[in-house]
């Protein structure tokens, strides 16, 4: 049967499937792409503030950096969860979740060491460039593995739960982001307190 032979309401379904693909397709990339990009700004932050010898502000970002990744880690644990109970498969992330944390307690390392050894302003050594590039690249991975588990949840199952799921969670990160920051604004003021009662 041609596209000729199609009627009306065939033609009105297809359209109807079309947008539908067309719409997850644009909700997938704008969730990912807002999450790659908000990640890439951290570990720029992070590689700016260490070169300039900033390391506060270095930690700081770094602790903003694992903002995402503790997001990114729990959405895939659910998702992986998902596939385990409706699927005779798993999600593998397991090799590239340790890599990833491998490199952000290497960036720690590394800031503990400059401030031990009393450098002022550590510059953009192929260390550094090595470990922010590193960090940049794992947690690519493990986005593009996680969508990739949800599709195929999606395709054995007929159910679009897991992909909602993912890019619902994904899609918290500013609310976590303002959650922690009013953690840390309370932790300041109860120090400031303390400090202040104690004289």
């Amino acid at each position: 049967m041609g596209e000729a032979d199609a009627t009306d309401e065939e033609r009105r379904l297809v359209r109807r499937e079309e947008e539908k693909v067309e719409e997850k397709v644009l909700w997938i990339w704008r969730t990912l792409s807002a999450f790659e990009e908000k990640s890439a700004t951290c570990i720029s932050d992070m590689l700016l503030h260490v070169s300039n010898g900033a390391y506060v502000d270095g930690v700081m970002a770094a602790r903003k950096f694992i903002v995402h990744v503790d997001l990114l880690f729990g959405a895939a644990d659910n998702l992986d969860w998902l596939l385990t109970t409706r699927t005779p498969r798993s999600l593998t992330y397991s090799r590239e979740a340790k890599l990833l944390c491998k490199k952000v307690v290497a960036f720690f390392q590394l800031l503990s060491e400059s401030q031990e050894t009393g450098v002022r302003r550590l510059g953009v050594t192929q260390e550094l460039l090595s470990l922010v590039t590193g960090l940049a690249h794992y947690l690519k991975l493990l986005i593009r593995i996680c969508l990739q588990g949800a599709l195929k949840l999606e395709h054995e199952t007929g159910s679009t739960e897991g992909l909602i799921q993912f890019l619902e969670e994904i899609n918290k990160l500013e609310e976590k982001l303002d959650t922690e920051s009013t953690k840390d604004s309370f932790a300041d003021i109860k120090a400031y307190i303390a400090t202040t009662s104690d004289t």
